[in-house]
């Protein structure tokens, strides 16, 4: 990922992906709150940690390196797209001093003599750049929104390992239902309250990754730990 500079990127062009090939071999798609309305009617929801931080994610695969939701067109077998995979080629990555700057993945093939441009004749980012930017970075303070949702529920004692997918989290619905009316009513300011009941709605599509699956898979017998972003 290289940031977008007027420097760097006046004479270049990028282009949209025609399909969802990028995104075939990515199992694990993190999720921003904004996402869960949608996602919740079609994709399981789980939760991994990176960097001692607990981080929602949409479950697309049942093997390493498999997104079931792409299939071998590039279509997305789905109604939903997750806003991490909208934004491709572009991203917001963190700098030094932590501020989210937007990138694009020169590696993406969607680079070249043709296309849309970057930077404007007055050395500005173009509209369409700009609104790229606008979008992700909506998309990243959601998501960081439902990373704090998770600590509040972490905080709770709610997330706890799933003992059928080892290196994922999930939510303890049971426990859920036992706690005291304090804690219930900061889970219910923070968003926390809703990011639990979205996992738990959210679980029958297990078996929809089942289904979408080419081969008969024991689901007992899935190496969770290697199933990547």
């Amino acid at each position: 990922m290289k940031p977008i500079t007027p420097k760097t990127h006046a004479e270049k062009r990028w282009q949209k992906p025609s399909s969802y090939s990028f995104a075939r071999q990515s199992a694990l798609v993190p999720l921003a709150l904004l996402d869960l309305s949608k996602a919740v009617m079609e994709m399981p929801i789980v939760i991994f940690k990176q960097k001692g931080e607990y981080h929602l994610a949409a479950l697309l695969g049942l093997e390493k390196n498999k997104n079931l939701f792409v299939d071998s067109d590039g279509k997305w077998q789905g109604k939903y797209v997750p806003m991490l995979l909208k934004g491709y080629p572009f991203r917001m990555v963190q700098d030094k001093e932590g501020r989210y700057i937007l990138c694009v993945d020169e590696e993406s093939g969607l680079m070249g003599d043709n296309g849309n441009k970057f930077i404007d004749d007055e050395g500005k980012p173009t509209q369409k750049v700009q609104a790229i930017d606008k979008f992700l970075q909506q998309a990243e303070q959601s998501r960081m929104a439902a990373v704090k949702a998770c600590k509040v529920l972490d905080d709770c004692g709610l997330v706890q390992a799933d003992p059928k997918m080892p290196g994922l989290y999930g939510i303890d619905m049971e426990k859920l239902g036992r706690v005291p009316d304090e804690s219930l009513s900061e889970l219910h300011k923070s968003t926390a309250l809703f990011v639990a009941h979205c996992y738990a709605l959210s679980q029958q599509h297990l078996k929809k990754l089942k289904q979408l699956s080419e081969q008969d898979v024991d689901f007992d017998e899935i190496d969770w730990e290697k199933i990547k972003i």
